[in-house]
């Protein structure tokens, strides 16, 4: 059968058309619903994602098995990197594949958490493997920042405002007094570490504060390894940083750690006070020293301990007012 070019040039269209259709169909933008994700610069996704999971029902249960790393704060990059891989970002221009993080975004994020995840014997994972991953100056990628590079051209993403980020300020703190540190406070509070430490960086991450320090000297040691030399972060679950902490200042730092989740915190009733030479042998004097005991009543209460010199004195107190009688009588 003989077609005339009138229909050939319209089963053409509706050839090109179909393409274009099916094409929509699969890669069409949804909202994002991985919750980890909501907080990124897109409100957009597609899938399947660049690891192959057809929906995001299935990316959800795949990306929770990382909540404890990005808890622990490894990598500044780390959520951004997940997200980009998980639910990558959906934009009209590139409907066709997702756009994928950039490797140097990978590499920065697989530095800051693989030494945390060997030390519990667990290997970076393979899907996530930095390689395959385009360079920024070369390839079509995506940064933290936001901005997409396509060649030469460079193109910055913003953020809904009903799914940005919350912006990183610092908000209005007031800090109670803290007393004066003795061994009295140091005894009562039973501190789980303390150190000397330079305050390098302090970010508000949401509902919560971190605290970068250079560990200086280690006066007290933690279940959390602590190591001279090192930088340790320093948590406070909620955005006011108190005691107050300047940057660029050395302190003696005493707190606490939450050993569920292997890191340190940094409290309202943690201490900081300005450095001074005196403290690495108060410290240590004061972890050595323990309280007397006098032993216990038949209760198994804790007897109270009594000078010998006022017990002295009351019986001579005694003794003199007898004496008194006696002599009345």
């Amino acid at each position: 059968m003989r077609y005339s070019s009138y229909q050939w040039c319209s089963l053409v269209i509706v050839y090109v058309l179909l393409h274009l259709v099916d094409g929509f169909l699969q890669t069409r933008c949804e909202p994002v619903q991985i919750k980890m994700c909501r907080p990124m610069a897109w409100n957009m996704t597609s899938m399947p994602n660049l690891l192959h999971h057809s929906t995001q029902e299935n990316a959800i249960l795949a990306i929770d098995q990382y909540q404890e790393l990005v808890d622990a704060n490894c990598s500044k990059v780390l959520l951004f990197f997940l997200c980009a891989m998980y639910a990558p970002i959906c934009t009209t221009s590139f409907a066709n594949d997702p756009i994928p993080p950039c490797k140097g975004v990978c590499l920065q994020a697989r530095r800051g958490c693989e030494p945390l995840m060997n030390r519990y014997n667990v290997s970076w994972p393979q899907s996530l493997e930095c390689s395959g991953l385009p360079v920024y100056e070369n390839g079509v990628c995506i940064s933290p920042k936001a901005i997409v590079s396509i060649g030469n051209q460079v193109i910055q993403t913003k953020a809904p405002p009903s799914t940005a980020a919350p912006p990183s300020f610092i908000p209005k703190c007031h800090c109670s007094k803290q007393k004066k540190l003795r061994r009295k406070l140091f005894k009562s509070r039973k501190f789980s570490y303390a150190i000397k430490g330079r305050i390098v960086e302090q970010e508000i991450l949401y509902n919560y504060a971190t605290t970068t320090v250079l560990v200086q000297m280690v006066l007290k040691e933690s279940s959390v390894h602590l190591k001279t030399g090192s930088h340790v972060i320093l948590w406070t679950l909620h955005p006011c940083v108190c005691p107050m902490l300047q940057k660029n200042k050395e302190y003696l730092i005493l707190g606490y750690e939450d050993m569920l989740r292997n890191r340190i915190l940094y409290n309202d009733t943690s201490v900081s006070v300005p450095w001074q030479n005196k403290y690495p042998s108060r410290v240590k004097a004061w972890e050595s020293k323990k309280k007397k005991s006098c032993g216990r009543n038949k209760r198994g209460k804790k007897k109270r301990c009594r000078r010998k010199g006022g017990r002295r004195k009351r019986k001579g107190r005694r003794r003199s007012r007898g004496s008194r009688r006696k002599h009345k009588t």
